[in-house]
Parts: structure tokens; C-alpha cells; sequence
């Protein structure tokens, strides 16, 4: 009777191997003859014969609705392995926290939060008084230094006419002087009229260059304090184009974002006054993260700088991502006794969403960093495990549709794969997946008389 409850549990365990009546009475010979035609008209199958304790015996319909499938043992490398818990972090290299660089009010928002923007984008307009001033002060060091070089190129071009007059006068008196036509004192006195001219030309230029170059410096620092106050250039062409103008945008300041990013925090409203203390964007290039892993300091020794990183995220069960280590850090927790290790990680696309830069800052996982390599005898696949109290197992496959559950020794893990130090040979064949439905069978033949067939 337990038999027949184990098969209908069961549907793809085959027999079970109980003869007798468990309740401790004789069996009688019609009792067998009769439960012999019951089965014969279910269409199962009674062996007579004993079966090995772990065996389980499979139709090929069977084996295929259970999801079975096999692969021959193989030697092959394993790597060694550090397994540590990580989260994601953003890359520290690729975020702009924005601040004004002068205080004013906040008169238009053009940037919301989760919107990607590029370089130069505009996010946000100010109105600032000290911006303000400091443009004014630009335009009146620009309109000096114009209304300077207009005054140097009239007084040139006026000082040297006289020279040239001057010139004249005296190349005609030295003339009637060799001719004895007139005398030379008015000679001498034309040379001193050119000289005097020189010297007018010279002295005025001089004069004038000088003062030029003290107001082109004064208007080189008042362009370098719209810099630094971060007036874009754009913006400082329109201002001074529009100078003259009643309502010309001298206190406009335009917040633009400096990189590539998404805006992953936004800390401002339209009408606010803001100051340069004050954060009012977060910019984030997600297209690479941080992967930051926990290392204690006794395992510290086998990180390396450039080490492939393998990483599994809770958000994306069976997923691998690759990486490699970029930075170890050079101080230790006290409380932890662990070191930071940081997976420099690209932000592809991920079959399991779809949704641009996938893998997002706070995710949790582990960081499998590999330490070394070593030829194994047996590798499997870990998938091929079935972990039980007493130890872990393998599906051997004996012949098409027969199993054996053989006890193993497991060795090194890495990458899903596991090296088996003892129970195995190369060339046997294993179940690799449908080990579940293997192990229930096994588990439901023992319970319902020992054998699974």
C-alpha cells in the first residue's frame, strides 16, 4: 500500500520495491494475484528483482517533462575566489554636485528630476545683484578700453599729420638754405619744429598705451570674475550686444550642466534665493558604477589592482556581471577589520529590464574577485549539486533513464562551476538540471520501501 501512495505522489517514479504488508499480517497468495492484475491494469510495470539502494528509473518522457538534462564530466581550470558582499555605489569620478557661484533668486527651472541632460544644458536662471554689479563693472572696464584705443588711434593719426607737416617745412627751408634763398636760423627753426612734433607723437602714444594697458587689465579681471561667478561666454555675448537696453539681462545668471548626466537630486524651487552654499543639483554619467565590496584584512593579500571581478546582484537572479578591481583601499575599518575594494563596472543593458542604466546606485549583491587558478581533475557545473545534511550528491547516469545518487567531495567554487575531489571520474555522465525532480524521486522510493525505479 505505501508503494502505490509513493507513486501517486510521484507520478514519474516508476515501481516501488515493497512486497510485502508493512501492517506485520501474512500476505496471502490471492491478495498478490490480485494487486499483480490491479497493476497490469494500471499499465505499471512490477519488477521482481531488487534494486540498488539510490537508483532512480526514468521513462524517456519522463525525464524529458522533468526537465532533465545531462553532460559528461570533464577536467578542466577553476578559479580561486574571493567571495565578498558589495552594494552599488555611484562613481564618485562621474557626478556634479552644481551650486550657484553667486547668490541670487531663482526665476526659472528648466531641469526635473530624472531628466538626462549634456554638457552646457541649461538647468536653471538667476537673478543676482552681485552679478549684476559685476557685469556692469565688465561693460564699463570694456567701454574704457574702447573709448582708450579710439583716443589713441585719433591722436596718432593727428600727431602724425603735424609730424609729416613739420617734416615738409623743414625739408623745404634746408633746401632754400643750400640755395642761399634763406637764411639758417629759419632752417634751425624748422628742425626744431620736426623734433617738437616727434616728440608730441611719441610721448602722446606713450602716454595713452599706458593707460590703455592698465584698463585692459582692469577689464581682464573683471572678465575673469564673470569666470569664476560663471557667466558662460554664450551669456556674456548677449549681455554685452544688448548693453544699451532698457531691460539687458545684466544680473542673469544660466546654471548649465558641466558634463553628461542624469539629475538623480534636485534641491530648488522657482522664487527661492539661493546662495553658493547650497546644493541644488545632483548630476550622475551612470554609464559606469561602482561596485564596492568588504574585505578582511586577513583575505587582503590576495586582492589585486586589475583582478577580474564577477558580480551577482540580488535585482538580476542569474546574472553575471563582469568587472575588474580599480582601487583597494589603504585604510582599515577598526570596527569591521575590513578594507573597501572597489569594481569599476559597466552600466549595460540587462535582458531582465530594459530600462536605461540598469544597474542602479544602493543595489545589493556579492563580488566574486578572482585571486588565482588551478587545473582541476573534475570540474561540474554547480547546478549539478544536490546539498543534503549528510553531504552533497550527484546524479549519475548508469544507463538511458537510470540514475545513481552517488555521495561527492566538493573542492574549490567558483563562477558556478565546482571542482570534485573525490566520487567522480572524467567521462561519466551527470544530470545537471532537473536534480530537484531527481532527489524527490529518490526521496519518495525511500520512504515508500527503499528503491526508486
Amino acid at each position: 500500500m505505501r508503494t502505490l501512495i509513493a507513486l501517486s505522489l510521484i507520478p514519474f517514479v516508476l515501481i516501488g520495491c515493497g512486497h510485502s504488508d508493512h501492517s506485520g499480517e501474512p500476505t496471502t497468495q490471492a491478495a498478490s494475484d490480485d494487486g499483480h492484475d490491479q497493476h497490469e491494469e494500471d499499465g505499471v510495470h512490477v519488477e521482481d528483482e531488487e534494486h540498488e539502494e539510490g537508483h532512480v528509473e526514468l521513462t524517456s518522457d519522463q525525464v524529458e517533462a522533468a526537465g532533465i538534462t545531462t553532460a559528461s564530466v570533464q577536467s578542466g581550470q577553476i578559479d580561486s575566489v574571493l567571495t565578498l558582499s558589495a552594494s552599488v555605489a555611484a562613481s564618485l569620478d562621474a557626478q556634479a554636485h552644481i551650486n550657484p557661484r553667486v547668490g541670487g533668486l531663482v526665476r526659472k527651472i528648466h531641469a526635473s528630476l530624472g531628466q538626462s541632460v549634456t554638457t552646457g544644458d541649461p538647468l536653471c536662471e538667476i537673478d543676482s545683484v552681485d552679478l549684476g554689479r559685476a557685469v556692469s563693472a565688465f561693460l564699463g572696464a570694456k567701454a574704457t578700453v574702447e573709448t582708450s584705443e579710439e583716443t589713441l588711434a585719433r591722436e596718432r593719426e593727428l600727431l602724425t599729420r603735424n609730424l609729416e607737416l613739420a617734416r615738409e617745412i623743414f625739408e623745404r627751408e634746408r633746401d632754400l638754405a643750400e640755395r642761399e634763398i634763406t637764411t639758417l636760423s629759419a632752417q634751425y627753426a624748422a628742425e626744431q619744429a620736426l623734433q617738437d612734433a616727434q616728440l608730441r607723437l611719441d610721448s602722446r602714444v606713450l602716454e595713452i598705451e599706458a593707460r590703455l594697458a592698465r584698463e585692459r587689465i582692469e577689464l581682464a579681471a573683471s572678465h575673469r570674475e564673470l569666470d569664476i561667478l560663471g557667466l558662460e561666454a554664450t551669456d556674456l555675448a548677449t549681455i554685452v550686444a544688448t548693453g544699451d537696453e532698457p531691460h539687458a539681462p545684466f544680473g542673469t545668471y544660466v546654471i548649465r550642466a558641466p558634463r553628461d548626466g542624469i539629475i538623480v537630486d534636485r534641491d530648488v524651487t522657482e522664487n527661492e534665493f539661493v546662495d553658493p552654499e547650497m546644493t541644488l543639483f545632483n548630476l550622475q554619467d551612470l554609464s559606469e558604477v561602482w561596485v564596492l565590496a568588504s574585505v578582511y584584512e586577513q583575505d587582503l593579500v590576495s586582492a589585486r589592482i586589475g583582478a577580474t571581478a564577477t558580480v551577482h546582484l540580488d535585482a538580476f537572479p542569474g546574472v553575471e556581471l563582469r568587472g575588474e578591481v580599480g582601487f583597494i583601499d589603504y585604510h582599515i575599518e577598526p570596527a569591521t577589520r575590513a578594507a573597501s575594494i572597489r569594481i569599476e563596472l559597466a552600466n549595460g543593458p540587462i535582458d531582465a529590464w530594459g530600462e536605461e542604466w540598469p544597474i542602479r546606485p544602493g543595489m545589493f549583491g556579492i563580488a566574486e574577485i578572482t585571486t588565482g587558478a588551478h587545473e582541476a581533475a573534475v570540474v561540474i557545473p554547480e547546478s549539478a549539486l544536490v546539498h543534503e545534511d549528510v553531504g552533497e550528491f550527484v546524479f549519475v547516469l548508469d544507463e538511458p533513464g537510470v540514475f545513481e545518487r552517488r555521495a561527492v567531495q566538493v573542492g574549490a567554487a567558483a563562477h558556478d562551476n565546482v571542482e570534485i575531489t573525490a566520487g567522480l571520474e572524467p567521462g561519466e555522465t551527470i544530470a545537471i538540471s532537473g536534480t530537484f525532480a531527481l532527489k524527490s524521486a529518490a526521496r519518495a522510493g525511500e520512504l515508500g520501501g527503499g528503491h526508486s525505479h
